[in-house]
């Protein structure tokens, strides 16, 4: 591959990664959901984490106590998967919109790392998957990865029924 190749691979990965970011996807389509006059993006980042947390508490059917042990490792593992987001995009970004020449070598690195990036995402889940069965019930378990899964889903619907309401 040459120098140019390499650089549009990186692009074209860089550029579906950024669509199938949930960390994204969430912030993007909580905005209309939050938005209020006046809230910093912190305040509508909390808002945000609350409804979600909401969300999976009632579809997962959690106790207090369950939710209580369950959510700050849930919060943890959401941590983990952002910080690694944000290390591979950024150097995706630099790489992408260097105006020095980069090295065949940078090219490679960024390329694997994007395309090991799916498989660090899933090592870190199910990290937390294996913990969270010391918390959940394996039907509590099965619901909770359908809620996950069914979120987004959610939140263009709550999202749809906020811009009918105005």
């Amino acid at each position: 591959f040459g120098v140019r190749r390499i650089r549009d691979l990186i692009l074209i990965v860089y550029k579906e990664m950024k669509r199938i970011i949930t960390a994204f996807l969430f912030f993007v389509l909580i905005l209309p959901v939050c938005k209020a006059q006046g809230t910093s993006p912190e305040d509508r980042y909390k808002s945000f984490q609350t409804y979600k947390k909401e969300y999976l508490k009632k579809q997962i059917g959690l106790t207090d106590k369950e939710a209580a042990h369950f959510f700050p490792l849930y919060d943890e593992m959401q941590l983990k998967k952002y910080r690694l987001n944000r290390q591979v995009r950024s150097e995706a970004r630099r790489i992408a919109h260097s105006k020095t020449p980069v090295s065949e070598k940078e090219y490679a690195a960024s390329a694997e790392a994007l395309s090991l990036l799916p498989l660090k995402e899933a090592q870190i889940e199910r990290e937390y998957f294996i913990r969270f069965r010391g918390i959940l019930s394996p039907r509590k378990l099965f619901l909770y990865r359908r809620a996950e899964n069914s979120f987004a889903k959610a939140m263009l619907q709550h999202r749809d029924q906020g811009k009918q309401k105005k």
